[in-house]
């Protein structure tokens, strides 16, 4: 590093020296009629010819294929091909009767995702009808250079019904040349376009206590499902779709002494122990575990034989309870018409303002140094399904805003220091749609507009009639939603440069997300926008 200029540059010279030994290679035919070469079809397609003939690009055949459901075409080659000795996939496409059919060519090696392309980003406006349209997939520029891919998928880009495409005269070219390799030089200047940022956007989601030698974070968070039906007062939780609708008690060491000493207040306390701000969420639905007894939503003996219980699993004998079932009946379809009073009674606001009391009694107030930041809830459009024994109904506009009303304020009027987190958006589709309309416009949508901006309308909205920000963080929850780049261990090197790539979908407005979304998510510049036109000074939590 040296100094020039009054800035720093960082040149960084790195050298990528590839021993390749990349031996003379021919191209390979996938299909020509049929599946050549070792390719066999393995795909989950339940309409499709392997040996078509009302479009055909050359020969005597072609493979069609109607898209639907996410299903795919999908041929296997046990050997596999490297990117080392091929430089890109090639093959005609033909729309049949339609045109624009939305497809995605998945590159994968066993169960693992490679490198995920919409078929418009390669052919402009996608298949055209009773056209043949040559495409062509170079691997260097999706991160194929030097993987090794075992598999294809032509796959339906909707999860609807489209029309039928066609695809013949598929192969790989050979490298006619190693990969690319050299040295990059790189230089950097931290003076350009700087901006601060803030320290809690190096925060985690950890609840229990750091281990030894273990790093403080600035920030740590207590959520998750678990914790919308989370039971201060005695220390238990309902652990909802993710385990039966299970309530468990909590590990607190001495129960005799709740609501004090929780696996809550000894989170805080951990928290504060190093250092770190911790980040509760605090509960908007209405209901909360009755006891510390185990109890669970969804009893065989009550509502029927169900497709699931906690004794399926064989390796659950001996601590499982056989009567806990998953909420699907045997036949098919959720059960319905269950009692919430299973495991769970009706709460209010005041549930809530008493765990505030509790804790500034224990740590004092906000601006007294103690708690300060509160989530309201945890992925609330998505209760119906994760909290369905006691929210079945699907979240609308309405009721999300008058949940948070009502218990913000109430938060707000205990202590007034508190900084609230809202409406914690479980992805993409909330950005835009309540549960009620699903992932697309409904009668929601068709009243209010988007989601999110409508929810921002109404902090403002309050802010200006009562004086009061009722929400000071805007929070969106987001995961990648391509291949195994997210919630997955997997470092292979197709994942792992997938991985790289998807960190675009943060910022950059001209990368097309390369999963069923589809198209460019610039992730923290259109949330900025949002709030700057919607309403100004609330802050970013993701």
């Amino acid at each position: 590093m040296k100094r020039s200029g009054g800035t720093f540059a960082l040149a960084l010279t790195m050298s990528l020296l590839l021993s390749l030994g990349v031996a003379a290679q021919s191209d390979m035919v996938m299909y020509d009629d049929a599946f050549v070469n070792g390719w066999q079809y393995w795909g989950w397609a339940t309409t499709y010819n392997l040996a078509a003939t009302a479009y055909v690009h050359s020969g005597t055949h072609a493979i069609s294929f109607l898209p639907r459901n996410w299903e795919a075409i999908y041929p296997h080659l046990d050997a596999g091909v490297s990117g080392t000795s091929y430089d890109g996939m090639n093959f005609w496409v033909n729309g049949g009767t339609a045109s624009g059919q939305n497809l995605r060519i998945v590159f994968v090696l066993g169960q693992t995702t490679l490198a995920n392309v919409a078929l418009s980003d390669v052919l402009s406006g996608g298949p055209t009808a009773n056209t043949w349209r040559s495409v062509r997939i170079p691997f260097d520029s999706v991160g194929l250079t030097s993987a090794l891919v075992d598999g294809i998928y032509f796959q339906d880009g909707t999860g609807g019904t489209q029309a039928t495409v066609y695809l013949d005269d598929i192969s790989f070219t050979a490298r006619s040349t190693p990969p690319p390799s050299g040295s990059v030089t790189v230089g950097v200047d931290p003076s350009a376009n700087r901006r601060a940022i803030s320290p809690y956007i190096y925060g985690v989601s950890l609840t229990g206590s750091l281990a030894t030698g273990q790093p403080a974070y600035p920030v740590r968070r207590w959520g998750g499902n678990a914790t919308t039906r989370y039971n201060w007062q005695v220390d238990a939780s309902n652990r909802a779709s993710d385990w039966f609708f299970l309530n468990y008690p909590e590990a607190t060491p001495n129960p005799g002494t709740l609501p004090n000493n929780s696996t809550a207040d000894l989170f805080i306390d951990d928290c504060r122990a190093h250092g770190e701000q911790a980040l509760l969420t605090v509960p908007l639905i209405g209901w909360t575990p009755v006891d510390r007894q185990v109890r669970w939503g969804f009893s065989v003996s009550k509502y029927g034989a169900q497709q699931q219980t906690e004794c399926s699993d064989p390796a659950n004998a001996g601590w499982c309870h056989a009567d806990a079932g998953n909420g699907v009946k045997a036949a098919g379809g959720d059960v319905t018409g269950n009692d919430p009073y299973d495991t769970s009674v009706p709460i209010t606001e005041t549930f809530v303002t008493q765990w505030m009391q509790h804790i500034a009694g224990r740590v004092g107030t906000a601006s007294q140094g103690g708690l300060k930041f509160y989530a309201l809830d945890n992925e609330p459009a998505l209760w119906n399904s994760t909290h369905r024994d006691v929210h079945p109904t699907a979240l609308d506009y309405a009721e999300l805003w008058q949940k948070t009303q009502t218990v913000a304020a109430a938060m707000k009027a205990q202590d007034a220091g508190a900084l609230t987190f809202g409406p914690v958006a479980w992805g993409w589709c909330e950005y835009f749609y309540s549960a009620h309309d699903g992932c697309g416009p409904g009668s929601d949508y068709a009243a209010h507009g988007p989601l999110l901006a409508w929810y921002l309308d109404q902090v403002q909205s309050y802010l200006n009639t009562h004086g009061v920000r009722l929400v000071d963080y805007l929070d969106i929850h987001y995961y990648p939603q391509s291949g195994s780049v997210a919630l997955s261990e997997d470092e292979s090197a197709g994942t792992a440069a997938l991985r790289l790539r998807s960190l675009k979908s943060l910022y950059d407005t001209t990368y097309t997300d390369e999963s069923w979304i589809g198209q460019a998510i610039y992730l923290i510049p259109r949330m900025r926008s949002l709030i700057a036109a919607h309403c100004p000074g609330t802050q970013l939590a993701i």
